[in-house]
């Protein structure tokens, strides 16, 4: 999710489609080259996943395969090091960086602006279909884990940080990777609790 997405929409105003494509190149592109799956964009945000295929979650009763645990750790990972590549090419392109040195209005609005973005990874079950009618179609995925996870990046404000982890997605990390993250929280969103975590 894109930080004060309306206020740079109205600073930028024309220019902002050039913004949003600027962001979503980064983003597609550093998912797709750690073998994740750009769905959409809603705006400032973006939707973004990895297929666990070999997962059973505890509602299914059965529980994944050693060698299938071992896959689903290492797209875990992949999908922490995506994240965090989009979180370091964001702030080192040179391109959105031009938009705050040339836009007057950025320039006037932001004292020292940079291009700020929240990363929230989750892991759950979604059904994957079509949404809409004769007149237009979406390929899209519905599910409280989907909303949970918008929900939870809605918290990396709050904390003020920039990646933030459900404990469910923590746990399926390699121990290397967990040795970089450090939980933040205890939280209870609706019905469930989940440990937060971040990435230092």
């Amino acid at each position: 999710d894109i930080r004060d997405f309306t206020g740079i929409t109205e600073c930028l105003e024309g220019d902002i489609m050039l913004f949003i494509n600027t962001v979503g190149k980064i983003v597609q592109s550093c998912v797709h080259h750690w073998d994740g799956v750009s769905n959409k964009n809603i705006g400032d945000a973006f939707l973004v996943i990895w297929k666990a295929e070999g997962w059973r979650g505890s509602a299914a009763g059965s529980k994944a395969s050693a060698q299938d645990e071992v896959k689903i750790s290492q797209l875990a990972d992949r999908a922490l090091m995506s994240f965090v590549k989009i979180h370091a090419e964001i702030t080192r392109s040179q391109e959105l960086v031009e938009f705050g040195h040339k836009n007057e209005a950025i320039m006037t609005k932001y004292e020292h602006w940079e291009m700020e973005c929240g990363l929230a990874l989750h892991m759950g079950w979604a059904i994957e279909g079509p949404i809409g009618s004769d007149f237009k179609v979406d390929a899209s995925y519905l599910s409280h884990h989907v909303n949970l996870c918008m929900f939870i990046e809605s918290a990396t404000k709050a904390y003020k940080i920039r990646i933030i982890l459900t404990e469910k997605f923590y746990t399926l990390l390699s121990l290397r990777a967990k040795e970089r993250c450090r939980r933040i929280d205890h939280v209870k969103v609706g019905e469930m609790e989940t440990g937060l975590y971040t990435f230092n």
